[in-house]
């Protein structure tokens, strides 16, 4: 019997509201305004169940250095607003299996809030970062967003963002420009300097 791969989704709100009220509540934390915490949290996740869990995890780490046995709404902003939990805990995740170009092409898309289409990543990619790379490989790179790393979704008019905090958390973190110039570098040796079309 062969296993089948099983793409897991993001979270509906209830199922967070579970995940996050369920083990407080057995480790006797009390949430102060439950409603709020957990709507903070499915916000800034977008139901993403690692995340959750390490927004959780985070917070029993606040609350043990702190002594207390309750978590407030500021202690969830001040998990999601630390620059620390941004590259460790968000963006890690969502890039842990990215390729260099699915990398480089959601930076590219931070820079333009506007819905992307195939055409116009490939002219991003060369404005921004003179990459030629082909029209198949950004295709395969774009659906890769889309179904394994659940960053964009693609909409009638084009390609935008499925998790709303991660352009803000790229913004907030990093100089996406100049990682963008390492990552343009890195695929060129990864490619061996040659263009694909």
């Amino acid at each position: 019997n062969l296993g089948s791969v099983v793409i897991l989704g993001p979270l509906e709100y209830q199922d967070v509201k579970k995940l996050i009220t369920g083990p407080f509540g057995q480790l006797d934390i009390e949430l102060r305004d439950p409603e709020a915490i957990v709507h903070r949290i499915y916000d800034f996740s977008s139901g993403h169940p690692n995340i959750v869990q390490r927004i959780g995890r985070r917070l029993i780490q606040g609350i043990n250095a702190r002594k207390v046995r309750f978590i407030t709404v500021e202690d969830v902003r001040a998990v999601i607003d630390d620059p620390t939990f941004q590259r460790e805990d968000f963006l890690n995740i969502y890039w842990e299996r990215a390729t260099t170009l699915e990398k480089i092409i959601s930076l590219l898309m931070v820079g333009d809030s506007a819905p992307r289409t195939l055409g116009g990543v490939i002219s991003g990619l060369f404005d921004r970062s003179t990459l030629i790379p082909g029209a198949d490989k950004v295709d395969e790179a774009l659906r890769h967003l889309v179904q394994l790393r659940q960053i964009l979704t693609l909409t009638p008019s084009g390609y935008e963002f499925a998790v709303p905090a991660f352009p803000r958390v790229v913004a907030g973190t990093m100089a996406s420009s100049d990682l963008l110039l390492v990552l343009a570098d890195r695929y060129r040796k990864e490619s061996g300097g040659q263009s694909d079309l």
